[in-house]
């Protein structure tokens, strides 16, 4: 479970609350709920895990966490929202489909950026680290140098190209060694079993994941780098938003541009010719006041002004 299937009739096998067993919960309790089957992806490999709810008979139970501390031990926590709870209780449980689907969205992301990034700065680059959220995507990897503008633009240019590709996604599971002789990028220092779980994109990209995707490029929507910064000696991290998250951040800097516009009383598509302008006029009327002779501070002093 945890991958295809978004629903589940379940049994309830544990309740915990503060760590110890119990026979119920009831509403306005916090629990932690481990079930027979479970639709819920739990917190791996960067990604973070599903929300869901849980119903019964007059019961309804919310999901914000699916961790798993041990291997084959899924763990619910939530809260009791309606209703009582009882160990053994049959429920269904239903993930968050559009959490699910955003959340795919940035992962398949990662794997293109990942691809993009190899193919722009060269094969050092590998992945050191990754936050795979519903509204954004993190990526961490190895890098001697600050990713250039120019640069940016390309791996953006590789990423959104791929998108618009609607490049078939497909998951295989396989041996390791197949999966090396195939080429698969795999996570430097993790551990894999003898059987792995394989994303492959088109023949573009090819890794070891196991975590949730989309079934095409295509669904990625539009791919949009927000942040690149230095998270240590020869580690870079790149910050980035897909799908509706890229229209947010649109939206978000042409209301900065529509604000700039305004204080500068010029429309947005002439607002560099209006600044430029302004600005040459304030170093012209610095240059009068200098020569006037006459004792202003200056800009130099400005910052000493009161605030």
């Amino acid at each position: 479970m945890g991958y295809g299937t978004l629903e589940t009739d379940s049994n309830v096998l544990a309740l915990l609350k503060d760590g110890l067993q119990e026979l119920s919960a009831v509403a306005g309790e916090e629990v932690e709920i481990i079930l027979d089957v479970t639709p819920c992806y739990a917190e791996s490999g960067g990604q973070v895990a599903d929300h869901a709810v849980l119903r019964g008979p007059d019961l309804e139970v919310e999901i914000t966490s699916v961790n798993k501390p041990v291997e084959g031990l899924i763990v619910h926590r939530g809260k009791v929202l309606s209703g009582i709870l009882k160990r053994h209780d049959s429920v269904k449980a239903m993930v968050d489909c559009a959490r699910r689907q955003d959340t795919a969205r940035n992962h398949s992301a990662t794997h293109l950026l990942h691809k993009a990034l190899k193919e722009v700065l060269g094969d050092h680059v590998n992945q050191a680290g990754s936050l795979v959220e519903p509204d954004r995507l993190r990526f961490d990897f190895t890098h001697y140098a600050a990713v250039t503008p120019e640069e940016l633009r390309r791996i953006e240019e590789l990423v959104n190209g791929a998108v618009m590709s609607n490049l078939p996604i497909d998951i295989f599971e396989t041996s390791l060694s197949k999966a090396k002789e195939m080429g698969a990028a795999a996570l430097f220092g993790e551990k894999y079993g003898k059987e792995v779980r394989v994303v492959k994109m088109g023949d573009y990209s090819l890794e070891l994941c196991g975590g949730t995707h989309l079934t095409s490029t295509a669904e990625v929507g539009l791919f949009k780098i927000v942040n690149e910064t230095s998270i240590g000696a020869g580690l870079r991290r790149i910050e980035a938003v897909t799908g509706p998250g890229v229209l947010k951040v649109l939206e978000a800097k042409e209301e900065q541009l529509q604000e700039i516009g305004a204080v500068v009383k010029s429309p947005v598509h002439e607002l560099v010719r209006r600044v430029e302008a302004l600005v040459q006029q304030n170093k012209a009327l610095e240059q009068e006041i200098e020569a006037s002779g006459v004792n202003w501070p200056g800009p130099r002093c400005r910052k000493s002004w009161p605030r």
